[in-house]
């Protein structure tokens, strides 16, 4: 008997089952993995890249380096009514100012050697030479004798023991420092000369905050007076580049009015950033050197 004849069919049987499983097999490997990647596809990853933008360098100081404008507020003719209402202004907005006393005034009236007193202990106050008569009035003939007008500006600096050589001259406009030389009327030079050589150095103005001599109120409103300081500035028109010198009498601050639009005037100009206040000593003309010795002989 021939067993492979018998046999064959089995054989081939076997052998498409077989095939016919592993065709299933496959075929459900296949969908699976289709399955696997459609819920969980996969994409081509793009690379990112960061670039760091350099930001721009901003220099904080720029504004603050800034050289400010100088402004030297100064009141002529103290101790008289209206200082201590200055005094009281000036310290409550801690703002420095220069007085230009007259040596009479200083130990005129019980009331005035007291206000005299305050000045002297008060912060932010520098004290300056007014001259001792203020020329009585009477300058034409005051300023015709230089040797008469440098004894009244000792005698002045003797009585008060003032601490600076920073004076001014009763009603002139006049300039002597380190390469300043103004004078408003001629027949009064020799005496601005002599004053000089003898080591005062005189400041004068370059705005001045008038008043009505007969009601003693300010002319301009405050406002008007900082427009004023503004042009200067803006026109290049004050004796010194950035330094402009104010001219103020106390007596015109006595009334609670006019003594509100000084001190609203102050506040306007220390508003402004690009202004600083400054006493008169510090004016970049006058040379530390001519600071007077602590001792005077009041004799």
């Amino acid at each position: 008997m021939n067993f492979n004849l018998i046999n064959e069919p089995f054989s081939l049987q076997y052998t498409l089952r077989h095939t016919f499983s592993l065709l299933v097999v496959l075929s459900f490997t296949a969908c699976h993995t289709q399955d696997e990647d459609t819920k969980n596809p996969v994409f081509p990853v793009k690379a990112v890249t960061t670039e760091k933008t350099a930001k721009p360098v901003i220099n904080k100081s720029a504004k603050s380096s800034k050289k400010k404008k100088k402004i030297y507020i100064t009141f002529d003719d103290g101790p008289n009514k209206g200082t201590r209402t200055v005094l009281n202004i000036t310290q409550q907005e801690q703002a420095p100012v220069s007085f230009f006393l007259v040596g009479s005034h200083a130990g005129g009236s019980a009331e005035q050697e007291n206000t005299f007193a305050l000045l002297k202990a008060s912060p932010n106050v520098e004290l300056c030479n007014h001259s001792y008569s203020h020329a009585n009035n009477s300058y034409e003939k005051f300023y015709n004798n230089t040797d008469s007008v440098v004894a009244d500006f000792k005698k002045a600096r003797a009585l008060m023991q003032l601490q600076n050589n920073v004076s001014r001259c009763p009603g002139r406009n006049a300039w002597r420092m380190d390469s300043l030389s103004v004078t408003d009327i001629k027949k009064s030079k020799a005496a601005f000369d002599s004053l000089y050589s003898n080591g005062f150095t005189i400041m004068g103005w370059d705005v001045e905050w008038h008043f009505d001599h007969k009601t003693m109120k300010p002319v301009q409103t405050p406002e008007k007076m900082a427009e004023e300081i503004d042009s200067l500035f803006a026109k290049n028109k004050t004796r010194h580049l950035d330094n402009i010198v104010v001219l103020a009498h106390d007596q015109a601050y006595r009334k609670p009015d006019d003594s509100a639009a000084l001190h609203r005037f102050i506040k306007i100009l220390k508003n402004k950033p690009e202004y600083e206040l400054e006493v008169a000593s510090n004016y970049p003309l006058i040379a530390k050197a001519e600071i007077v010795p602590d001792t005077i002989n009041t004799k």
